[in-house]
């Protein structure tokens, strides 16, 4: 069977991606980012030039995409055979003279699997429950509009928990509408975050600590990932002051049309740290409705109707 595809989610944004045979780097159609892509058993892809302000992701495959299209194959005719001679032959016979001898259980009868009561009051099976780590949910006094700048607010404490160094380097939401984001349709937020920096407890050489968190805000959940390696720290964003509805509002007065469906970005637009930090609105297909409005005060910096 001929190599196949193998899917992955790009880094920054969460977007579909597609992997090819041989490939070690990948670039996300709607955020731009390029990814470096690691597969257990390869040599790593070389390492990026140097170059300032360059931000890149990276994507761990678990499956080579060269092997997986045997593997599946090989799966495919395995249970091929085993459906024809074990499932039709054996399972069968086996599944009809379970049933016809199981004891029937009244309806009112409750059924605990795998728990035990130690004396105290408390099943294994509540303790393993209780003991699951819960994912994070957005907080919002409603989840089909939440505002831009209170998600920016969560993901920032929750990548806090992860790095006490980490700093906000990218903020993309996809399907706004009149300001905020609807995340009980398929509209979703993904948050970037780098640290990089010295450990003074290790020697020189080894002192280097970098990372990237991602906080993907999906289905009224904040699903975090982190990897301890890559940061980068070149366009740190500023927290936005001014309320992605207030910003919206000041676009609209510009011309945007109030129902615009908009991806909304935040970034520093230059590499200096005192260049401004900017809600950036973009309208497919409709350059002339983009607009850079600042984080803190709401004005507009640039309308590209005027370009």
């Amino acid at each position: 069977m001929a190599p196949r595809l193998v899917a992955a989610a790009c880094p920054q944004c969460g977007a579909g991606l597609s992997v090819g045979p041989g490939v070690d780097r990948v670039t996300c159609r709607h955020c731009q980012l390029t990814s470096f892509v690691h597969i257990p058993g390869r040599a790593e892809p070389p390492p990026p030039a140097a170059m300032p302000g360059v931000h890149y992701g990276h994507i761990n495959l678990a499956v080579d995409p060269n092997a997986a299209g045997l593997a599946i194959g090989k799966a495919v005719l395995t249970s091929v055979i085993l459906g024809i001679v074990g499932l039709v032959v054996v399972m069968g016979g086996v599944a009809a003279a379970i049933f016809a001898n199981a004891p029937k259980i009244p309806s009112s009868t409750k059924i605990t699997i795998g728990a035990t009561n130690d004396g105290d009051g408390a099943s294994e099976t509540d303790e393993t429950a209780a003991a699951a780590p819960k994912v994070p949910r957005v907080k919002a006094p409603d989840m089909k509009k939440v505002e831009l700048s209170s998600l920016f607010t969560q993901a920032y404490e929750l990548a806090k928990k992860e790095n006490a160094q980490a700093q906000p380097t990218g903020f993309v939401v996809f399907k706004t509408e009149g300001g905020t984001v609807d995340l009980t349709s398929d509209a979703y937020a993904s948050i970037s975050f780098d640290y990089q920096y010295k450990d003074p407890k290790k020697r020189p050489g080894e002192d280097e600590v970098s990372g990237s968190i991602s906080v993907v805000a999906r289905d009224g959940e904040l699903q975090v990932s982190h990897r301890t390696t890559g940061g980068n720290l070149h366009r740190v964003a500023d927290a936005p002051t001014c309320k992605s509805t207030d910003m919206w509002a000041a676009v609209v007065a510009s011309g945007v049309p109030a129902n615009a469906l908009a991806t909304i970005h935040i970034y520093r637009e230059g590499f200096k740290p005192q260049s401004p930090t900017v809600w950036s609105v973009r309208v497919d297909g409709h350059d002339e409705y983009r607009r850079e409005v600042d984080v803190k005060t709401c004005k507009i910096r640039t309308d590209w109707s005027k370009r």
